[in-house]
């Protein structure tokens, strides 16, 4: 079947959801999962750094031509990257100096599509690729990681308040709290990040306790020290019902064990490895329907919304009606600012916001 055909066959099947919803009259917003997407610039890059990675090297055209193709079709409530937006946050020249413009192409990448995007950081997107004497591929650098962090908190709205951060979506009664961590490295680097990061999980968890929470981060929960300490922050907090995440460039839609409860746990493929790699996500008043990734008519999962009492008035845009659209005057995250903010550019920053650290 020619592939204009498939595209637009594809294209009818989704209006033809969307009618059914309304004709049911059942609220409902849809929006995309993709992770990893693995944007470069290899322009100056050492030869043999680009040798090694030059198979990401159309990942540009893929996202674009995705955010366009989404556009145009069915166009989602919003779309969700969990990381690895670009390769590597800098690399190596041959000379041995770093070649950035790698999130100046991400923000290409995005073009002027009119969607909405929310990012979470991965690890490439704050390590740096260099060429060692005697090594065949890349060394990954994390030693960059409070500089890049600065950089994506100054390219992208969603960063402006930190590299965690929260956003809230309506459906009917039920109201979504969607988390966006920063699993981007472990927190045996940089404990005082980590330690303020889980406490502002706490506190956001707290603050909705009637709100359904979804995390999203790059790094799926697992066995490792953060994930440990993930897990343990959100017991006895009942309203986590799904984590998204990527990383290991591979689908799967799983239960794990989190908070002393079983947790849903959703996985999407790499971008960067398959224009298809991308999963519709749609949420409903009583339940959230998880489609298969490329393959947005197929509800793989249903996840059950435990019923809650009605939620606080919200305005028509999702926003609780008295609260600011800024969600650091209503609920300050703890911003990390002392490292991750050099002090020239928090004196610069004073007069735009007020910051509240963690205690």
């Amino acid at each position: 079947m020619p592939m204009m055909l498939r595209h637009c066959l594809r294209a009818c099947l989704l209006v033809l959801l969307a009618c059914a919803v309304v004709w049911c009259g059942e609220p409902v917003q849809e929006f995309v999962h993709i992770s990893d997407t693995h944007v470069v610039d290899f322009d100056s890059v050492h030869p043999k750094l680009v040798a090694a990675r030059e198979h990401f090297s159309h990942s540009a055209e893929t996202l674009k031509g995705l955010l366009e193709r989404l556009g145009r079709e069915s166009p989602p409530a919003f779309v969700l990257n969990t990381g690895d937006l670009v390769d590597s946050y800098s690399f190596d020249s041959p000379s041995g100096a770093p070649v950035y413009r790698q999130i100046e192409r991400f923000r290409e990448a995005l073009g002027g599509t009119r969607l909405q995007v929310f990012l979470a950081l991965g690890n490439h997107d704050i390590h740096r690729y260099r060429k060692a004497e005697g090594q065949a591929g890349p060394i990954p650098d994390p030693s960059v990681a409070e500089e890049a962090r600065r950089r994506w908190r100054q390219a992208f709205d969603c960063f402006r308040n930190g590299t965690y951060y929260s956003f809230r979506r309506q459906v009917g009664q039920t109201a979504y709290l969607f988390l966006v961590l920063d699993h981007a490295e472990s927190p045996v680097r940089d404990r005082e990040f980590a330690g303020a990061q889980l406490t502002w999980l706490k506190q956001q968890l707290a603050a909705h306790p009637h709100d359904t929470a979804v995390l999203a981060m790059h790094i799926p929960l697992g066995e490792d020290a953060f994930s440990d300490s993930l897990k343990a922050a959100i017991t006895g907090a009942n309203n986590v019902l799904l984590s998204l995440a990527g990383h290991r460039h591979s689908d799967a839609v799983e239960e794990i064990e989190a908070g002393g409860r079983r947790l849903t746990q959703v996985r999407t493929a790499a971008l960067g490895y398959g224009a298809d790699h991308w999963r519709r996500i749609r949420l409903l008043e009583d339940r959230v329907e998880i489609t298969a990734t490329g393959h947005p008519e197929q509800v793989v999962k249903t996840v059950a919304v435990a019923p809650r009492r009605q939620p606080d008035p919200v305005g028509d845009d999702g926003m609780r009606e008295g609260w600011s659209r800024r969600e650091d005057l209503n609920l300050r995250p703890a911003v990390y600012e002392t490292a991750a903010l050099p002090t020239e550019l928090r004196r610069r920053a004073a007069g735009r916001l007020e910051t509240r650290h963690t205690p």
